[in-house]
């Protein structure tokens, strides 16, 4: 995932980010914000030609 103007060094967890997002989001309006982050397709596709 690339956000342009942030730089992360090390690693990212995307789930738990956009879980507190949904969290936050979910306090402040009083409704339930439920996040699945899943790869795009091309992404997965490429994971699995470099395990094969």
């Amino acid at each position: 995932m690339e956000i342009e103007g942030v730089q992360v060094k090390g690693t990212f967890d995307v789930q738990k980010f956009f879980d507190t997002l949904a969290m936050i989001l979910s306090q402040k309006y009083g409704v339930t914000i439920t996040v699945k982050v899943s790869k795009k397709e091309d992404e997965r596709l490429e994971q699995e030609k470099q395990v094969v």
